[in-house]
């Protein structure tokens, strides 16, 4: 482990002294109880030193499991060519770019329709299924809003809805009114068309959903296809987990799945078990929800802990990763004894837990425990331990 002395002593000398304990041996420091070190208060800001307090927790049994973050297919959109003719760029706008960022209910790009007898004969019937399409969307939209309230009555009032059943009312909902817009602009856009005269302007086509482009299958100035498929949107906050289960695993009867997102943990609802098993592991694998979840993309991997209650409930602490350092094979904390002193602790007995260990005691003065600036810390007990052992 790099030794951040040297570069700390014009800085910080004389920063710290060492309080030896009895019974080290030289070059031994913190196989016993090592040295405390002692920090002024402005020597303490120097370093960025930071502390929490050690909670007591009850331990659950938890099991960890590799898993891999995997798009939703529910979270896939597709945007298909309403007619024959030419794709064209929006004017003032560029052509889409793969991966660009797009947003609900705005324009792609445009169909340039060629009129032709056998064309204008598509591009009314288009406008009579656009227009039939748009009265079902107006129904599916008041039917979704109606369905949405009545769930949100019900999970207020706390009669058996889920969360999960009113978030889908609410995608089902957001779902309808964006088909509803789509099929308002198309229908203005044709009957323009139609009943325009030299109408200039193409037939917009709109973004279903907000998203990202991850597949585009047609260039601008292309002759497209009635029903040809052009786009392909991810809704980028919509993702699950799938978690490899070891063979022959027994599922407890109650658990929780969580996992870690950008130093926070979350809860996954579980949707249910794959119908393939593991390449990985070969056992089952279990399918997860993650919501609201930005910067990861399908196929970084994750570890997913699954928790269930104890029989015999263990009392104890919980240590977060952060505070934690390695010396000799150990693991180690460093605690806040005092105003300007911190002494080295080994973590004994610990158990992985998400985010950190379970420890089932920790001496009595540990009630602070450093959580920034635990490896300047470690380089001092480093140092202090070359140094006496010549």
């Amino acid at each position: 482990m790099k030794n951040y002395l040297p570069a700390l002593m014009p800085t910080l000398s004389p920063l710290f002294t060492f309080a030896a304990a009895a019974g080290i041996a030289a070059g031994h420091a913190l196989a016993s109880p090592a040295a405390d070190i002692h920090l002024t208060a402005r020597q303490q800001a120097r370093l960025q030193l930071s502390v929490q307090k050690a909670g007591l927790v009850i331990k659950k049994n938890y099991t960890a499991f590799p898993a891999v973050v995997a798009s939703d297919p529910g979270g896939i959109f597709v945007v298909s060519a309403p007619i024959d003719g030419k794709l064209q760029a929006i004017r003032g706008q560029r052509f889409p770019q793969l991966l660009s960022h797009v947003k609900a209910n705005s324009p792609l790009v445009q169909v340039m329709p060629a009129l032709s007898a056998s064309e204008l004969a598509t591009l009314k019937l288009l406008l009579v299924k656009t227009q039939a399409n748009l009265t079902a969307a107006r129904l599916a939209a008041a039917t979704a809003q109606a369905e949405l309230k009545r769930d949100q009555t019900l999970y207020d009032s706390n009669q058996a809805v889920s969360l999960q059943t009113l978030e889908n009312a609410q995608a089902a909902l957001a779902q309808a009114l964006s088909l509803y817009r789509s099929d308002r602009v198309i229908a203005a856009a044709v009957a323009a068309w139609l009943h325009g005269g030299k109408h200039t302007a193409g037939i917009p086509l709109m973004a279903p959903h907000t998203g990202r482009l991850i597949k585009i299958f047609a260039q601008p100035g292309q002759n497209i296809l009635a029903g040809q498929k052009l786009y392909k949107i991810w809704d980028t906050r919509r993702l699950m987990v799938k978690i490899y289960l070891p063979l022959n695993y027994n599922l407890p009867s109650h658990f929780q799945l969580t996992t870690t997102v950008h130093g926070h943990r979350m809860l996954l609802p579980l949707v249910g078990i794959a119908g393939h098993a593991s390449p990985l592991t070969g056992g089952a694998v279990m399918v997860a929800k993650l919501y609201g979840v930005r910067r990861l993309r399908p196929g970084m991997p994750k570890t997913v802990w699954l928790s269930s209650e104890l029989q015999h409930p263990e009392h104890g602490y919980f240590v977060p990763q952060r505070a934690i350092v390695w010396w000799g094979g150990a693991r180690w904390i460093f605690a806040k004894v005092s105003a300007i002193a911190f002494a080295p602790v080994r973590l004994v007995n610990s158990s992985p837990v998400p985010g950190g260990r379970f420890v089932p005691a920790l001496p009595r003065n540990v009630r602070l425990m450093v959580v920034r600036g635990a490896q300047y810390l470690l380089s001092i007990e480093q140092s202090y331990s070359l140094k006496k052992s010549g």
